[in-house]
């Protein structure tokens, strides 16, 4: 996923010449405090994922690679995710969605996406904001 960060990058000459560097923006991406992934918009799959992500829901890195995100919803929102990520009318959204931690915790979140159009095809970048804490504690399943 890397690679596709790059590309896209390259493929905007302003925005590098702005931006600085590839390497400084994957590690704005890796570092980033809030749980961050790019998801493949038509297969699902988690393309990229940064270290608070994997620190939040407990998979490592590979095991979040391996994944898609439908895995990480309670079975009966899946096919609000799949709606979510067929409209491509809006290239940024909110929206408060319930997640599955690796241990089986159901946690509310408010996820901020953006499309994003790569070499390899659409994609979402998601920020993830856990909202479990504000309301009183995780959810049952």
């Amino acid at each position: 996923m890397q690679e596709s960060i790059a590309a896209a990058l390259r493929a905007n000459p302003a925005l590098c010449a702005f931006l600085g560097d590839v390497t400084d923006i994957e590690h704005l991406f890796d570092l980033h405090p809030r749980p961050m992934w790019i998801v493949d918009a038509n297969t699902l799959a988690f393309l990229a994922v940064n270290a608070a992500a994997t620190r939040f829901y407990g998979y490592a890195k590979a095991e979040f690679l391996a994944m898609t995100a439908d895995q990480i919803r309670p079975e009966e929102d899946v096919d609000d995710l799949r709606r979510a990520f067929a409209d491509w009318s809006n290239n940024y959204s909110q929206r408060i969605w319930r997640h599955k931690k690796k241990g089986g915790e159901i946690v509310e979140v408010k996820v901020t996406s953006f499309n994003l159009e790569l070499p390899g095809g659409r994609a979402r970048l998601g920020v993830v904001e856990d909202l479990t804490g504000q309301r009183g504690g995780s959810l049952q399943e």
